[in-house]
């Protein structure tokens, strides 16, 4: 008769698949004394798998449920999405915890990469293992599971790890990307580049109950820039041309930031090797589409041209204690108070190929408008009508072409370029005439 160790990874596979179904329809426990009951009368085990989840209402693909054999050793490199019963040894590159709401309760989990010498993968904990980095530990009944084309180790309930000598596993150097920044996306491990230092400062953090300087700043290539963390001091100092091995992408505040370590390694290259800071801080024109595909990015330069201007923009007022536009006066937050003007542009700009939102501040919002904001707000009084600034806006940017820089963030609602700059762009009707009959031909 099987043990329930042995299912284990078996009922969380159903469970993943199952998703909210679980709790909702039935729980684990029942999943499990199921699927015991279908193996003790000699169902084979995807049978079974697939069996239980049609029961509940989704189908499983045949040969989608294949199981691997218990106690055998998988590389980082050779896991794909859906297996289950995973038996790894690897080094713990990085470890973050992270408050979640399941079911309206508060847990938190922790998140990180792990590598061995075939590569490295993310991985999601959903209990404290207390595992901390440059553990090497072996690991068995984990799972994997694709997302956004990446795969994440996931350690559940039945997962077993234990902690080994570092020897177990001798540093491999594993197998590197190499990119530009501009390929750089959250969740890609393994990295290398080779970037140019446009500005960096240290700052002490406590780590584990100890006192530690992260250096921090931007760096760029040809292709674009990116916010960077150096866990380590590698002595870089502005304008340093560098190439760094094993570095990792993580999402910070919508916007990949690359990080690096002691277990990365940082070589200093001549500095012809890339554009002199100054041309890169000219910033990089970049289309639409590849925002949207990159998932953000730091100081971009789009041309598009701006289709719509969203309600809320205008003349606005904010909660003074938390910033928060006020809706009919009242903050959520604050309830009733006396707002502080403001001016904004909540936009959508489109170049043909994509369409993104866009904010604009209130600098920006004047210099395009023609008008300070004490101008908007006599001409609001005038009218007796807040909402004339917004209808301005309308009528003065809606079809215009516009050339905006800035930062671009990505969340829920996809993304969203913060403007820092942004002009008018002057179209020369017979060159665009000519470039696209020369498109057609």
């Amino acid at each position: 008769m099987p043990e329930k160790e042995d299912i284990a990874p078996h009922v969380e596979e159903l469970a993943r698949v199952l998703g909210e179904k679980v709790g909702r329809d039935v729980t684990k426990e029942e999943l499990e004394e199921q699927l015991l009951k279908f193996l003790d009368y000699g169902v084979p085990i995807d049978q079974a798998k697939r069996t239980l989840a049609r029961h509940y209402g989704v189908n499983i693909p045949q040969g989608e449920t294949a199981s691997r054999p218990i106690g055998s050793r998988t590389l980082l490199s050779d896991v794909r999405d859906g297996d289950s019963k995973l038996n790894l040894l690897v080094r713990v590159i990085s470890v973050n915890p992270k408050e979640i709401t399941v079911k309206g309760e508060k847990k938190t989990i922790f998140y990180g990469f792990l590598g061995d010498e075939s590569a490295s993968t993310g991985f999601t904990a959903w209990k404290d293992f207390e595992l901390e980095k440059g553990d090497v530990v072996r690991i068995g009944n984990a799972y994997a599971r694709g997302w956004q084309e990446k795969i994440d180790i996931s350690l559940g309930d039945y997962t077993r790890i234990m902690k080994v000598d570092p020897s177990e596993l001798p540093r491999h150097p594993a197998a590197m990307n190499a990119c530009k920044v501009s390929g750089l996306s959250a969740g890609l491990s393994g990295v290398e580049l080779a970037t140019r230092i446009l500005s960096v400062e240290g700052r002490e953090v406590t780590a584990r109950g100890e006192q530690k300087t992260v250096f921090s700043g931007i760096m760029g290539d040809e292709t674009g820039k990116v916010r960077f963390t150096a866990w380590h001091d590698f002595g870089i100092k502005e304008g340093d041309v560098v190439r760094i091995s094993g570095a990792y992408v993580k999402d910070w505040r919508g916007v990949p930031q690359l990080v690096f370590d002691e277990n990365s390694t940082l070589e200093k290259l001549d500095g012809d090797a890339l554009p002199e800071a100054d041309i890169l801080d000219e910033g990089n024109v970049t289309t639409l589409a590849q925002l949207v595909e990159r998932k953000g990015a730091t100081d971009v330069v789009v041309n598009a041209t701006l289709i719509e201007v969203r309600p809320g923009s205008g003349l606005v007022f904010r909660c003074p204690e938390c910033n928060r536009v006020l809706q009919k006066g009242t903050c959520r937050l604050h309830d009733k108070v006396t707002g502080t003007p403001d001016l904004r542009i909540k936009a959508v700009l489109d170049d043909g190929e994509e369409n993104i939102s866009a904010v604009f501040g209130r600098e920006i919002t004047e210099a395009l408008l023609g008008k300070s904001m004490a101008e908007c707000m006599e001409e609001a009084r005038e009218s007796m009508d807040y909402e004339v600034v917004e209808s301005e806006l309308k009528a003065r940017l809606v079809g215009e072409p516009m050339r905006v820089r800035g930062n671009a963030i990505n969340d829920d609602y996809g993304v969203m370029l913060l403007a820092q700059e942004a002009k008018r762009l002057t179209v020369d009707i017979i060159s665009e005439a000519d470039k696209l009959a020369q498109e057609m031909i």
